[in-house]
């Protein structure tokens, strides 16, 4: 019966964590989502970062 219990213990263990997993995967994926649809609003893009004297662009 020991047994029975611990191996049932076992896979409720395993689908919480995967349940729990899963939730985690769909919080980043609609954090994703928002974020994409926010750069997409203000037009917002990675710009590279140029280093300057006082705003003049530095001499290589």
């Amino acid at each position: 019966m020991s047994d029975n219990v611990d191996h049932v213990r076992d896979q409720l263990n395993t689908i919480n964590y995967l349940a729990e997993a899963n939730q985690r995967e769909d919080a980043l994926q609609k954090i994703n989502n928002l974020v994409n649809k926010f750069e997409n609003q203000y037009h917002v893009q990675e710009k590279p970062v140029q280093e300057t004297n006082n705003g003049n662009p530095l001499e290589n």
